[in-house]
């Protein structure tokens, strides 16, 4: 089970991939930036609904 969860973890380059369109493509850092607002947003989220 474990193993599946750590397979599925969202890297920079599988965003990068995911998100490119056409012309546009994400550079590795701007991935980054995105994975890290993502996931302090997550956590902000799920603080507000276990407060409830």
């Amino acid at each position: 089970m474990k193993e599946s969860i750590q397979n599925t973890k969202l890297t920079p380059e599988k965003l990068a991939k995911v998100l490119k369109n056409g012309k546009n493509e994400l550079e590795r850092d701007e991935a980054a930036q995105i994975l890290f607002f993502l996931r302090k947003l997550a956590r902000v989220v799920v603080r507000k609904y276990l407060e409830i």
